[in-house]
């Protein structure tokens, strides 16, 4: 959608962040260009939902192992919020 732009730096003006915290592994980050958008009814603004990605390292002498937790964030925004029409 066209206004994806305007969703996303309003995202960036308010400084909207998400966080995850595992152990001693953590990660913050904000919306980027690949972030998904999804469009529900009203007229709510744009929010961040969902987890960023983790990568957790361990290793024990010569074992070493890395796991990944995948991202789940995704922006939320009503269909009428800054006159947009999905």
């Amino acid at each position: 959608m066209k206004n994806d732009k305007a969703v996303r730096a309003y995202l960036r003006a308010i400084n909207a962040t998400s966080s995850i915290c595992i152990g001693r592994s953590s990660n913050r980050c904000g919306v980027g260009t690949c972030t998904p958008i999804k469009y529900v009814r009203g007229g709510d603004a744009p929010r961040l939902k969902g987890q960023p990605y983790l990568k957790t390292q361990f290793s024990n002498g010569r074992f070493s192992k890395t796991l990944y937790t995948p991202s789940t964030l995704y922006v939320e925004v009503g269909e009428n919020w800054y006159g947009l029409k999905s």
